[in-house]
């Protein structure tokens, strides 16, 4: 389990801290203040810099293979994961359980003429790997393809705030399928509405890529979307926490698409199940509900305040400000906001 976490030249941050991390990890702070980014650099960490995660936290941004600034310059999209845009310093992100370093080649790494690429050195107590993320010259990925390095780290899973691709949880249901762990998801659900009954993922004909819920009293299954946003985010997250055994899950904005009156519900959701399956959370937040939410979870059972940390993230410092469960009760109980 990750314990802290540095990162040097990453997006934003020149160096930064992340200390006395636990087993649920919500990151609050000011828009644009790096928690997303924060999230990315441990999807990083905890994959050993693997190729597939670099491209899909670009193609979750939107980042664009080529892009130009103001003068008319191209900017590669691979420049965009370093501090300053620059490959000038190797990017570093560094903690207990793993270390990632990156650099651009060099003719000691075998590159020959115009070769291009970022050297991926990663390290775990248990598993070592060194691969090249090749770049064209202008300093862009060479390729979206998405590839797989061998020599696994951790499962590692990111859950963000926009639409679902619903061909890719229908692979997550083949999983929850195979493990006979349908009906976890299901109760799961049932937090939000104790109608639901069952889920179907539909994977041929006109209705291919749809998820349909059984209601009870009802004939006919209906699409999920027809539930409303918070559904569909208790389902991503109901999956996620089933598959991702002994890994890390990573949450943008945990409470999107919740009702208040549900977030404590949802952290006892997150956090029974984190402990059950030996899962690692971090998530990040806006809401002062959602940190009511963590608030009531521990106060409604007591093993759940020991689980928790919360870090306030300052760009304008060098590491975050954590807080653990009694110190977010007393801040609640006065009326000072941690975020």
């Amino acid at each position: 389990m990750i314990e802290n976490l540095t990162v040097e030249n990453y997006r934003s941050f020149q160096n930064y801290s992340m200390n006395n991390l636990k087993r649920v990890n919500l990151l609050t702070g000011l828009n644009n203040c790096g928690k997303t980014s924060l999230l990315e650099a441990v999807e990083i960490l905890a994959s050993g810099g693997e190729t597939t995660h670099f491209l899909q936290i670009s193609a979750r941004r939107k980042e664009a293979l080529r892009e130009f600034d103001l003068d008319g310059q191209t900017i590669g999209v691979a420049t965009h994961f370093f501090y300053g845009r620059t490959f000038e310093k190797p990017l570093i992100i560094d903690s207990n359980d793993w270390r990632v370093i990156t650099r651009t080649l060099t003719d000691d790494d075998g590159a020959r003429g115009k070769d291009r690429g970022l050297v991926v050195e990663a390290k775990s107590q248990t598993v070592e790997s060194e691969h090249i993320i090749p770049l064209d010259e202008e300093d862009g990925f060479a390729s979206m393809r998405l590839r797989r390095q061998s020599g696994k780290f951790s499962r590692v899973e990111f859950v963000g705030t926009r639409d679902f691709d619903w061909l890719a949880i229908g692979d997550y249901w083949n999983e929850i399928l195979v493990s006979q762990s349908e009906e976890m998801v299901v109760e799961t659900l049932q937090l939000l509405d104790d109608r639901i009954t069952s889920l179907a993922y539909l994977s041929k004909g006109k209705y291919r890529g749809k998820m349909y819920v059984g209601i009870r009293g009802e004939t006919a299954r209906t699409p999920i979307g027809s539930h409303g946003e918070g559904i569909q985010r208790f389902l991503a997250l109901a999956i996620q926490l089933t598959l991702v055994k002994g890994g890390i899950l990573l949450v943008d904005e945990i409470d999107t698409g919740l009702h208040y009156s549900v977030l404590a519900d949802m952290w006892k959701l997150v956090i029974g199940t984190a402990i059950k399956n030996d899962v690692q959370i971090f998530a990040t937040t806006h809401s002062l509900d959602c940190l009511r939410g963590l608030h009531d979870a521990c106060q409604a059972n007591s093993e759940y305040a020991s689980e928790i940390s919360v870090q306030t993230i300052n760009r304008n410092l060098n590491q975050s400000v954590d807080t653990d469960a009694e110190g977010l009760a007393a801040s609640l109980m006065v009326g000072v906001e941690v975020r």
